[in-house]
């Protein structure tokens, strides 16, 4: 389920606010605006304690502006797990392949893994449960999509009749996830409430209704 974070006009308001357009207009665009400040407040906070560019933030929140009809900022933030790839996923030295000259085969070496940073001064090296394998980075030859991998203890039948490990993908943390936190709601609701009495004393003024 997403999360949302919705800011309503008070109850006392809403008759008087139909019965004058511009008034409601005022109200509206107020909302918006302060909807709009406390989103990229937001979206500064989270990059502040998250290792995640605003673009990825960008593509997993949906910001739907207030109407005449449904006096509300929503924001809808999405749950599904970003990939670990985008927490700054560097492989470690110790884990990665290398060629044997005189067997002409690949090595691959234990004790190491990828190492991302989901949470700024918080970097964590990515093993199986029982730190046997070791993750890494692969780009998938059907689809291009490049992403952090690790083989677990499940297995399965591959193209070629043989019984291999599984592979799943590593994700990090979902915005919706993010969003859920006491610390970045309350600073949404602050920055929206702060913002709109600012908003709409300047749209009161303009529109001459003070």
């Amino acid at each position: 389920m997403a999360r949302s974070f919705i800011g309503v006009l008070k109850k006392e308001h809403r008759e008087f606010q139909i019965q004058n357009k511009k008034l409601l207009a005022a109200y509206v665009r107020a909302m918006n605006k302060a909807g709009n400040t406390a989103y990229k407040e937001a979206r500064q906070e989270i990059r502040g304690k998250y290792n995640i560019k605003d673009i990825d933030i960008k593509a997993r929140i949906k910001f739907i502006k207030a109407t005449f009809r449904r006096l509300e900022v929503l924001f809808i933030a999405s749950n599904k797990r970003i990939p670990l790839i985008k927490f700054n996923a560097k492989q470690t030295k110790r884990n990665l392949n290398t060629k044997n000259k005189r067997k002409g085969r690949n090595i691959f070496k234990r004790g190491g893994g990828v190492k991302a940073t989901e949470q700024k001064r918080s970097r964590k090296l990515y093993r199986s449960d029982d730190n046997i394998r070791g993750s890494f980075i692969a780009t998938m030859k059907k689809t291009g999509h490049r992403g952090v991998f690790i083989r677990t203890s499940k297995t399965t039948v591959n193209s070629k009749g043989k019984t291999v490990k599984k592979i799943k993908e590593l994700k990090g943390y979902s915005i919706g996830q993010i969003f859920s936190d006491d610390h970045i709601m309350s600073l949404i609701e602050k920055s929206f409430n702060s913002r709109f009495a600012i908003e709409l004393d300047r749209e009161l003024k303009f529109k001459g209704l003070k």
